[in-house]
């Protein structure tokens, strides 16, 4: 059972190999190091651009909004236990998100204003680590009950930036109402005090803004046990949608209010599709890289059994017989497999824990910027090794390599002893 690995390892360190024969097997070997630890490091990258940009967009919007689809819920309170009550759903509070033009000095601009309760709001979204002045967090929106309290509002710092305000400036807020027949009524108006400015990177600094529910609810008249929406939290940020929709289902027929849900999807779909098309490109592009260094170990083997034709052909009239002929050079194209996968994953993984570094090392040799933040939502190069995928590389690399081997083997196994030591 041993002999065939015994016999593949002795070949593998033999010296008598011709230049040729030793510059492509070190090739080989080279390559698949190279295309393993291009597709760790690569895989990591899009395992790190998919986290960042799911803890930035949940950090400004919750995982799920359910929707009333007939105007507001009544007794919103009793509304939240229910939803909050169901299995897969962490939290639950009322909240609005509503189209809004924000004003300042006549400078108009159009937001997406989240109203949300500025005193249970941590369950939910976590923008206070995004805030510009660390001392300000969400819950500043809360009114403080005074006389001469003015509604307050957070913006992005974009959209502060296209208004020239800043914290402690007094803006102007429109929104228009829906009338019970469809039609939209004059846009109403509140002056609301800037009370803090958040930046996470990208185009949701310059829509996003954000209110107490209290607000909101003045400024369209609404009863304090009314909301537009229930903003949830789920365990699994890509799955939120059919978790929500799992929890809700069973609630139909004991909220009276009909109900829509949608999902943190909506709004970055484009931007995570982007990251997985990208991802699945560069994995077949890079798989096919180490694909074709394994098939030169094909090239590698077929002069390997040209050099050992009288050698196989003394095994095989000592017994050996002609699987184990096959099997001894699947032995050599499987470590030469191995030694390239071992050395891949070890760059890789290398490169990968250290790619932000590196990657700023780059920038500031060459002068120039990967990423820039006004246009992405970082302006650095994240990193997340999976060890799951990482196995999974390791594991096609090497089948790939011992694949590449049969066919030199099943070339070995029918060589004819009699003629090769003959010398015919």
């Amino acid at each position: 059972m041993f002999l065939p690995l015994k016999v593949g390892l002795h070949f593998s360190r033999s010296k008598k190999k011709t230049i040729m024969s030793g510059f492509i097997s070190i090739a080989s070997i080279i390559g698949i190091t190279i295309g393993v630890a291009s597709l760790i490091i690569g895989l990591s990258a899009m395992n790190g651009f998919e986290k960042e940009v799911a803890h930035r967009v949940l950090g400004v919007m919750p995982s799920v909004e359910v929707r009333s689809l007939s105007g507001y819920f009544d007794n919103t309170a009793d509304v939240v236990h229910k939803i909050e009550g169901q299995d897969r759903i962490l939290a639950a509070t009322p909240g609005m998100v509503v189209n809004a033009m924000i004003n300042h000095d006549n400078k108009y601009r159009s937001s997406r204003i989240t109203a949300i309760e500025s005193s249970d709001y941590k369950n939910i979204i976590n923008i206070d680590e995004f805030m510009v002045d660390k001392n300000i967090t969400l819950r500043s929106l809360k009114p403080d009950g005074s006389e001469f309290d003015s509604p307050k509002i957070i913006l992005g710092f974009d959209l502060a930036r296209k208004l020239n305000v800043s914290a402690g400036d007094s803006v102007e807020v429109l929104i228009t109402k829906n009338n019970s027949n469809g039609t939209l009524s004059a846009p109403v108006g509140v002056n609301c005090r800037v009370a803090g400015i958040f930046r996470i990177g990208g185009q949701l600094d310059s829509v996003i803004a954000y209110v107490d529910l209290s607000t909101i609810r003045n400024l369209l008249g609404m009863r304090e046990d009314q909301t537009g929406s229930i903003f949830l939290k789920t365990p699994d940020f890509f799955h939120s949608l059919s978790d929500a929709r799992n929890a809700v289902t069973p609630l139909v027929n004991s909220i009276p209010t009909p109900m829509g849900l949608h999902s943190w999807m909506d709004q970055a779909a484009p931007l995570y599709r982007d990251i997985q098309m990208i991802r699945t490109v560069m994995c077949m592009a890079l798989f096919l890289v180490v694909v074709v260094s394994c098939f030169n170990i094909v090239s590698s083997l077929v002069m390997s059994v040209n050099e050992k034709r009288s050698e196989v052909a003394i095994l095989l009239s000592m017994g050996y017989s002609r699987v184990q002929v096959m099997l001894t050079f699947m032995v050599q194209g499987l470590f030469s497999g191995i030694y390239g996968t071992i050395f891949g994953v070890l760059l890789g993984l290398l490169v990968a824990h250290n790619l932000t570094e590196v990657i700023a090392f780059i920038e500031n040799i060459m002068g120039i910027r990967i990423l820039k933040a006004e246009t992405y939502f970082m302006d650095y190069v994240p990193s997340s090794v999976n060890y799951i995928e990482v196995l999974l590389t390791a594991l096609s690399c090497v089948f790939i390599a011992l694949v590449s081997a049969v066919l030199p083997g099943i070339k070995a196994a029918y060589i004819n002893p009699a003629a090769e030591l003959s010398g015919k």
